[in-house]
Order: C-alpha cells, then sequence, then structure tokens
C-alpha cells in the first residue's frame, strides 16, 4: 500500500471569514447566514427567512432574467438543512419565475 500522506494545516476560515477575503474581488457577492435547528421541518418564521431572501435577490436588476447569481447552501453536516433549504428556495425562485421547459405535464424533458 501507499505510505499516508501528511499535510500541515495551514489555516482555517469560517464561512463570513471565507466571504470577507472573497469580498475583495468579487464584488457583487452577498453572504447571508440562516440559522435553522437541526433535525425538524422548518418554522414559520425560518420558511420566511429563506422567502424573504429570494424576494431580495428578485428585486436586484436583472437578478433572474441574466442568470448571473447563484445560491449557496451550506450547513456542518450537509445533510438535511442544506438539502430541505436548497428545495424549499428552489421551489419558491422557480415558482416566481416560472418553471423550466419540461416540468410541466405534456412538456418533453429537455436532455443533454
Amino acid at each position: 500500500t501507499d505510505p499516508a500522506i501528511v499535510r500541515e494545516l495551514v489555516s482555517v476560515f469560517t464561512p463570513e471569514e471565507l466571504y470577507e477575503q472573497q469580498r475583495l474581488s468579487t464584488l457583487d457577492l452577498h453572504y447571508r447566514r440562516l440559522p435553522l435547528q437541526y433535525d425538524h421541518g422548518l418554522l414559520e418564521h425560518e420558511f420566511d427567512a429563506i422567502q424573504n431572501l429570494i424576494l431580495d435577490f428578485m428585486k436586484e436588476p436583472g437578478s433572474w432574467t441574466e442568470n448571473s447569481h447563484a445560491f449557496v447552501f451550506h450547513c456542518r453536516t450537509g445533510k438535511s438543512r442544506t438539502s430541505l433549504t436548497m428545495a424549499v428556495a428552489g421551489l419558491l425562485f422557480y415558482h416566481m419565475t416560472g418553471f423550466p421547459y419540461g416540468a410541466n405535464p405534456d412538456e418533453q424533458e429537455r436532455v443533454s
């Protein structure tokens, strides 16, 4: 077998520290933190917070027509909270902008 690879850890950043570092080179970068409890469905105020983020994004000129924005979802384990929030945000976003072709009944899904 191959010998174990040893790597020295130089630095560790929190998501907010990464944002502050990247913000200098990406002027339109925004960071929002939504603390969610682990292992339960969204509470009403948590759902409202996600919806408000999507609505704020939609208010920016050209935000969804130019397809120039992205959302990054992150939680410590990357399991339930990340998946749930991605699903809710995606459904809210497409409900407001219209679902892509192939999502509605009788439409052929595009396969690339």
